[in-house]
């Protein structure tokens, strides 16, 4: 079911980028309109400039546009990567609130997490979890009957951290998946 879940979050991952690369490409073609009227403008102002001046007025003129034109699309791509960005952190909270700590399926993902993580890592084993799992956390670790596993809580969305003595780490945190 958590892979059901997992699927569904990154239909709904897709969707968002989706939409957030439509809205760029509009953004975009916001900015290189507004260029195209700056480009008509220096076009004009280039003409009066090379009756009045000559071939180094032509390369100021030049560098200017390229200047302002650089700048349309920084702050065109500027804006894209904040709305990106915004629908992403926006997308992440939605669906981390959206958790149902008390499901069986939620249960299971621990379960599943657990048997992976602490299979995988060696020695004493700190399990980090949100404070709202440690209850449900501990009951499992019981039942695996590992020795030498502690758990303690963290802030973390949901999801799993685990850590043993020489430093080796595993991060299985809801976030750290989502990202």
């Amino acid at each position: 079911m958590i892979h059901d879940n997992t699927e569904g979050a990154e239909k709904i991952k897709n969707k968002i980028l989706k939409e957030a690369n439509n809205e760029a490409d509009k953004i975009i073609k916001q900015a290189e309109e507004e260029a195209k009227k700056i480009n008509d403008k220096n076009k004009a102002q280039l003409s009066d400039f090379k009756k009045n001046r000559g071939s180094e007025i032509s390369a100021s003129i030049k560098l200017f546009k390229d200047k302002t034109l650089a700048i349309a699309r920084l702050k065109s791509k500027r804006e894209f990567l904040s709305m990106r960005e915004q629908i992403i952190n926006r997308f992440i909270q939605d669906f981390l609130a959206k958790i149902n700590r008390k499901s069986a399926n939620y249960k299971d993902y621990l379960k599943k997490i657990l048997e992976e993580s602490l299979g995988s890592i060696s020695g004493e084993t700190t399990v980090y979890c949100n404070k709202e799992d440690m209850n449900t956390v501990n009951e499992l670790c019981n039942s695996f009957g590992k020795d030498k596993v502690y758990i303690k809580p963290k802030d973390i969305d949901g999801g799993l951290m685990f850590e043993n003595k020489s430093g080796e780490r595993i991060n299985e945190s809801l976030s750290s998946r989502l990202e």
